[in-house]
């Protein structure tokens, strides 16, 4: 299996203003391109497929993506992600659709490695497969999004063969993730090892969901992983000032 550094070394070769933000969503509802964890179908998005919510920051096919430094990746854990910074940005500011916040506690340039357990997945509406990785330290949990590479964004995104590849590799581990009313649950949870590059998405009842809304978006890769002999870290390194 090739490296991360030269999946996303090929993946270079591959075909290579700020919006209004959006709709609250009212209790006991979800956003847009999300599957409902009461079972209500979401909005699949545009031409009744993939997503619209953010989605070239989402498929590496936004404006900034050239602004993620894949070359260091952070080794850290579910919690140090989940509570540095321990509350969601989007409780005080909503984000630019297209755009990557690229400094400050909330940046979305840093790729970082987690090592936790697998407790579930399924197929978003937008094709997304959103897994949900807990801690085996603590039991948090947050989750980690694999794009369909055939959705518009990821085919013409730069780092599409590396996106294509981390949906292999879960494929070739779990299978393909079922939809709603569908939910993959392997028992007991399985050890993996997942590499993805720091997202902050809205709270709005997820399945998994992290305190401060961050995830890994999109995933790199994923593969499987023997139990730790010692502690992740449990910090990160301190965030760069906002300008």
């Amino acid at each position: 299996m090739r490296s991360l550094a030269a999946v996303l070394a090929a993946a270079m070769f591959a075909v290579c203003a700020a919006a209004d933000s959006p709709a609250p969503v009212a209790p006991g509802q979800d956003a847009p391109n999300r599957f409902s964890p009461t079972g209500e179908p979401a909005d699949e998005g545009m031409n009744g497929r993939c997503g619209v919510e953010r989605w070239g920051v989402k498929t590496l096919s936004d404006p900034d993506a050239a602004s993620v430094d894949f070359a260091d990746v952070v080794d850290t854990s579910v919690h140090a992600l989940i509570t540095n910074p321990p509350q969601s940005p989007w409780s005080a500011s909503q984000y630019p659709a297209d755009q990557r916040t690229l400094s400050g506690p909330y940046s979305e340039v840093t790729v970082y490695r987690i090592h936790g357990l697998m407790t579930e997945a399924r197929r978003e509406a937008d094709h997304d497969y959103h897994a949900v990785i807990m801690d085996p330290n603590t039991s948090e949990t947050m989750i980690v999004e694999f794009p369909d590479p055939a959705c518009p964004g990821a085919d013409s995104s730069a780092y599409s063969s590396a996106l294509a590849s981390s949906r292999a590799q879960f494929e070739a581990m779990f299978g393909a993730a079922p939809s709603y009313p569908g939910v993959l649950k392997p028992n007991p949870p399985p050890a993996v090892v997942v590499t993805g590059v720091r997202f902050f998405d809205p709270i709005h009842g997820q399945d998994g969901v992290a305190p401060n809304g961050v995830e890994l978006h999109p995933a790199l890769s994923i593969a499987a992983d023997a139990p730790l002999a010692s502690p992740v870290p449990t910090v990160l390194p301190a965030p760069a000032p906002a300008p």
